[in-house]
């Protein structure tokens, strides 16, 4: 894909009035509906992209219908798609984009929304089922993915919160390589994928602003395969590591509309090919080729 699926699912709708966790939090409906609709939208331009002009927008959009449970938690059906602009993007180098509109995997999560532990911390849990109906996942011959994420977080004052998120998720494949269908040659497929976050957020008013800042890693371990001579296997590239930082702002307009907007800095560590691994002083630089500029947007009925 070329957007980051991290953010496409950093966030998403609730029928709760509201939690702990900034991240896990963005938009609440009134009354004690059972069953309601909402709709999110991630929009990324990568800046090197938009400062020389020509860049391509990235969107991973869904529809999703909600059902609440007891206490807090609820079932919900993700229905997403991906829309690309035309335009130039890093992955692909000089090569200009034509604009391309995919469905992406069907999603079905359970969501605990609040569980109380000692010491004042509120963790935010959730289960996801990937169905793999993205023509990336059916060219890869995928079963399904599998995801949990945790959220631990903890209030340090009246406008200081501190947020620990790992996610882990498990793709079940049915085979190590794939005729890729962007650049028609072999590539593996994911097998594992971790990541870490540590945010700290200040709370700016009552409404429902604010802004904080992260640290995180992001880890992919791909299938092995000694049948087919890839760079990847020549390289014995199999594990792919990414330091990012960034700040953030969340905003609330309504109960009804939220979002969030990251300024990114991804550098790749180690596991990437020679031309687009960092180096540690890159963290934090914010160089174009190392940053993106993502929005997150969400509206429920």
């Amino acid at each position: 894909m070329k957007i980051n699926l991290l953010f496409a699912v950093l966030l998403f709708v609730t029928a709760t009035p509201c939690w702990a966790s900034v991240s896990a939090v963005e938009v609440s409906i009134d009354g004690d509906a059972r069953y309601w609709v909402s709709a999110f939208s991630l929009t990324s331009v990568e800046a090197d992209a938009a400062q020389d002009g020509g860049a391509q927008f990235s969107a991973y959009n869904y529809l999703s219908i909600n059902y609440a449970l007891e206490n807090g938690r609820h079932w919900a059906l993700r229905l997403p798609f991906i829309y690309n602009s035309a335009g130039f993007n890093n992955f692909d180098g000089d090569e200009f984009q034509k604009q391309q509109l995919d469905l992406a995997d069907v999603l079905l999560d359970y969501t605990i929304s609040s569980t109380l532990l000692p010491g004042e911390i509120e963790v935010f849990s959730r289960y996801r089922l990937e169905l793999p109906t993205s023509r990336y996942s059916i060219a890869q011959g995928k079963i399904a993915g599998l995801r949990v994420d945790y959220i631990a977080s903890r209030y340090i004052n009246k406008d200081f919160q501190l947020e620990y998120w790992p996610i882990f998720t498990w793709n079940i494949q049915t085979q190590t390589v794939y005729d890729n269908p962007d650049t028609n040659k072999l590539s593996h497929t994911k097998r594992y994928e971790l990541n870490h976050r540590l945010s700290l957020w200040y709370k700016l008013n009552q409404r429902g602003a604010f802004l904080g800042f992260y640290v995180g890693t992001e880890d992919t371990w791909y299938n092995e395969s000694e049948s087919n001579n890839t760079t990847r296997a020549q390289n014995q590239r199999y594990g792919e590591h990414l330091l990012k930082v960034g700040p953030s702002v969340r905003y609330r307009l309504s109960r009804n509309f939220d979002f969030l907007f990251n300024l990114q800095n991804s550098v790749p560590m180690w596991g990437y090919s020679p031309e687009r691994t960092g180096t540690a002083s890159d963290l934090g630089a914010f160089k174009p080729k190392q940053t993106e500029f993502v929005l997150l947007s969400f509206i429920s009925f």
